[in-house]
């Protein structure tokens, strides 16, 4: 027999909490990266950086 874990709506809010500074933290690190990207063409270099 298996048993079924209870998950309390706290929970459940903590996870998605945890999802959603995440996906900022990621958003934050892309704009940032976009940032370093134009900084180097105006420098004269041209690099490629992948998104």
């Amino acid at each position: 027999m298996q048993e079924k874990e209870i998950i309390s709506p706290n929970e459940i809010k903590e996870v998605k909490d945890i999802i959603e500074k995440a996906k900022h933290e990621l958003k934050q690190r892309r704009v940032k990266r976009m940032d370093e990207h134009i900084k180097s063409q105006k420098n004269g270099f041209i690099s490629i950086v992948d998104i």
